[in-house]
């Protein structure tokens, strides 16, 4: 797969871009204008490639990844190449990194149960950074549940800082392992904020950048 795509018409004006592959099939070598980045061999697991150093901000970018699926690898046909999502993020030095957040639920009943939100934030900036995390879970309408913040903190160049956030919510909407459908799901939204300004935030479907 070669393609090219130009970075000036990100809307958010982000400085930081990440490329995450969900899916290749398989020993996949990944090159960014000329430059490998490199080898994922297995092909059932996601990885990511960051592209930022590598990037031609003024003109477009040509991104090509290779699939070499030759050997005999499984015990029936797995397809071939690119399978899943690609996802192209472009946010700024201040941001959650790739599996940055962990829910568990330490508390669950009918009454009340509680979530236990850990989240990570990355500092890629060359200057330290006030940031603070706001955690929402919501309905499936998009009705807030829940919302808890963690104290505004400042995060070094190129450190990481983390934060835990026990949120209750109250008459969950629960059902069985072996229930054939879910009567409702709870989404969680997470946002890094840095002077008031928000600088990213990623709703999920259901259950965990």
């Amino acid at each position: 797969m070669i393609g090219a795509f130009d970075t000036k018409n990100s809307q958010n004006g982000g400085s930081q871009v990440e490329l995450r592959l969900d899916g290749v099939h398989q020993n996949a070598d990944v090159w960014l204008n000329g430059v490998r980045l490199g080898f994922h061999p297995y092909g059932y697991t996601a990885f990511a490639h960051d592209l930022t150093s590598h990037l031609n901000p003024t003109g477009p970018n040509v991104l090509a990844v290779r699939v070499d699926n030759s050997d005999q690898n499984s015990r029936c046909y797995s397809g071939s190449g690119i399978y899943r999502h690609t996802w192209l993020t472009v946010t700024g030095p201040v941001r959650i990194p790739l599996w940055g957040v962990h829910v568990t639920t330490p508390e669950v009943s009918e009454r009340r149960s509680v979530a236990h939100v850990e989240v990570s934030v990355a500092n890629l900036g060359a200057r330290p950074a006030p940031a603070y995390v706001r955690v929402s879970v919501l309905d499936p309408r998009g009705h807030v549940m829940a919302t808890r913040h963690a104290p505004t903190r400042s995060v070094g160049s190129g450190a990481t800082a983390d934060s835990s956030l026990d949120l209750p919510i109250e008459r969950a909407a629960l059902w069985p392992p072996d229930a054939d459908a879910r009567p409702g799901r709870r989404h969680r939204h997470r946002r890094v904020r840095r002077r008031a300004r928000p600088l990213g935030g990623t709703p999920d479907g259901g259950s965990g950048t």
